[in-house]
């Protein structure tokens, strides 16, 4: 870490304590961190808030004593520099000394975070600041029976990641409501209450994939695409949400939701989709 770093902690003896850091001083070593994903990086920087930042936490690795090394929220550190730049000053948990293998583990698991807010808290926390997209869809949720929450079930959601992708990536959010309007509808119809799958339905993988589906063919049949298309069980094509050659799992399910759809087509002599 540079003379310059601007370093301000609190006493030593407290666990969680805050330091403010100058961005480009901050390391990510990549041995203690998950492939970095530009596209989250780009969207987090496009729609910064500094009351919804995650806090980074970072530690000093025992055979680099001298540096403070990112293990938590690496995305969080690109995105402020990409927002404003190297000088960016931000705070983060300090844990002190830690050896690289505990790091990596750390930096996995995230449970040295019992301060990090809850994708579901950041949902609410939108909900409270009255941001326009997140209450409309939010209010489509509640129309139809559901809300975001902790715990997945039949009519609770915890996908709000999922959600907030869908909203960030249409054009208006018109498009955005109906398309997750359609999502929600579809996977209540493949899996209805009573089910073993209906608690699985709304998976985060589930949603983004079926809702890329109707973004990309508006004209689909909710009801060919919930008998034809997701007839498998929840958790089978869930376990195919796996990235594959660098494209993230929602987009792999997508296209295995596409092929078995477009397979039932042809056998009736029909046009296939796209995704």
């Amino acid at each position: 870490m540079s003379e310059n770093a601007n370093v301000v902690s609190v006493p030593e003896r407290d666990p969680h304590r805050v330091t403010y850091v100058r961005a480009g001083d901050l390391v990510i070593d990549r041995r203690q961190q998950r492939d970095i994903d530009m596209n989250r990086v780009t969207a987090i920087a496009k729609a910064w808030d500094w009351r919804l930042a995650e806090v980074p936490i970072v530690g000093r690795l025992t055979d680099t004593p001298d540096r403070l090394t990112v293990i938590g929220h690496q995305h969080t550190v690109m995105a402020a520099i990409a927002a404003f730049d190297q000088n960016v000053m931000l705070a983060v948990r300090d844990i002190g000394e830690v050896s690289p293998e505990h790091a990596a583990y750390l930096g996995l698991t995230q449970n040295i975070s019992p301060s990090r807010p809850a994708t579901v808290s950041r949902w609410e926390s939108k909900v409270k600041m009255g941001d326009e997209g997140t209450v409309r869809i939010n209010d489509l949720l509640n129309s139809l029976g559901y809300s975001v929450g902790r715990d997945l079930s039949q009519d609770t959601l915890s996908c709000a990641p999922a959600l907030t992708a869908i909203i960030n990536g249409t054009r208006t959010l018109d498009i955005a409501s109906w398309v997750i309007e359609s999502t929600l509808v579809t996977l209540a119809m493949a899996y209805p209450d009573g089910t073993e799958d209906a608690k699985r339905r709304f998976h985060k993988d589930l949603v983004r994939s079926v809702a890329q589906v109707f973004l990309k063919n508006p004209s689909i049949s909710r009801e060919v695409l919930a008998s034809k298309a997701l007839h498998r069980s929840s958790e089978s094509l869930i376990s195919m949400a796996a990235p594959r050659a660098g494209r993230p799992g929602w987009q792999v399910l997508g296209e295995e939701i596409v092929g078995a759809y477009n397979v039932r087509l042809q056998q009736q002599n029909r046009a296939s989709w796209t995704i």
